[in-house]
């Protein structure tokens, strides 16, 4: 559909950010994924031969590698990494017009830096570290290489957007590891806050793209 914005998310409450934007009418279309590099490859490759959209947008949650970027904060990498040897950094291949008018907004927004994507979530500020140094990665998660890299093998233009759920110091919650218990009581609000962001991030997308 020549018309057709393809929004992508790894998770339900990420896509239910999207769905929620008021008019976006027809014009959005929001699919999930699931979770990890595989499920995200097959099924972005499924939805953009279902709908053939002129853009893809990757969405959702992330980690943060470095010290400075606070749970809440909105990025829009430029770059994409996957934690596979062998595998070529990708590059973002469209953006919204006036980006550097997003610094001056309500939310704190990063504007370039390079996003990794692992099989498994990093869950420890020592991972979170290995990976940042690995890969000279800004962000950590699991689905947007997959979903570049099926855009970019479509010829179709990738823009990826995701809100930092967990900082570089912080742990994700583990049930076998008891230095994670503040981040598991936490994380609903952060869940809820991000997802917020998300739909204030979309509208504003929405409005820079239409």
């Amino acid at each position: 559909m020549a018309d057709m914005v393809l929004v992508l998310t790894a998770l339900s409450f990420e896509a239910a950010a999207w769905r929620g934007i008021p008019g976006r009418g027809e014009a959005w279309c929001v699919a999930v994924t699931g979770m990890g590099p595989e499920r995200a490859r097959r099924a972005a490759a499924a939805w953009l031969e279902k709908i053939r959209p002129h853009l893809v947008i990757g969405a959702g949650v992330c980690g943060g590698l470095l010290p400075g970027d606070r749970a809440g904060c909105v990025v829009m990498p430029d770059e994409f990494a996957a934690d596979a040897p062998g595998q070529p950094v990708l590059r973002r291949t469209w953006q919204p017009k006036a980006l550097d008018d997003w610094r001056g907004g309500t939310l704190p927004v990063v504007t370039s830096g390079r996003m990794v994507s692992v099989e498994r979530p990093a869950r420890t500020p020592e991972e979170k570290t290995a990976l940042a140094v690995r890969h000279r990665a800004r962000w950590v998660d699991q689905e947007t290489y997959a979903w570049c890299q099926a855009a970019l093998e479509a010829g179709i233009p990738f823009f990826c957007l995701r809100v930092v759920l967990d900082a570089a110091e912080e742990y994700l919650p583990d049930w076998r590891n008891g230095r994670s218990w503040r981040s598991a009581v936490r994380l609903p609000a952060r869940a809820l806050a991000a997802r917020r962001a998300l739909a204030e991030a979309g509208r504003r997308l929405l409005c820079a793209h239409l």
